[in-house]
């Protein structure tokens, strides 16, 4: 799974990381990654505090949206990314340049 992967990748390299996960899901993020140790779930919030939360954060494990865009461009530091955010085959994959969405310096996630 891309996410447990990506935080993986962020234990390796910051021993002391905790993660914040701010979802329109957080039903799933609680099933699936609250029981994983140094998580917390951000619940009840509007979406622009979502947006603030995740902009304070050091680094970003991002997912596919422009919401999980915004909140990696502006939180800074390190960044993992879905390498292909696209159904493969599809118009939109065909015409998709990772090059202009993911800085040079981001990381492309596995799945």
């Amino acid at each position: 799974m891309y996410i447990v992967n990506a935080m993986a990748y962020f234990r390796l390299q910051f021993p002391d990381v905790h993660f914040v996960l701010c979802s329109d899901d957080t039903t799933w993020c609680e099933k699936e990654l609250g029981r994983l140790p140094n998580v917390t779930v951000s619940k009840g919030n509007r979406s622009e505090v979502d947006l603030a939360i995740l902009a304070g954060c050091q680094h970003s494990v991002m997912t596919v949206g422009t919401f999980g865009w915004w909140g990696a461009w502006l939180s800074g530091g390190h960044v993992v990314y879905y390498p292909t955010p696209s159904v493969v085959g599809s118009v939109r994959a065909k015409r998709f340049k990772a090059s202009d969405y993911f800085p040079p310096h981001w990381v492309p996630g596995s799945g």
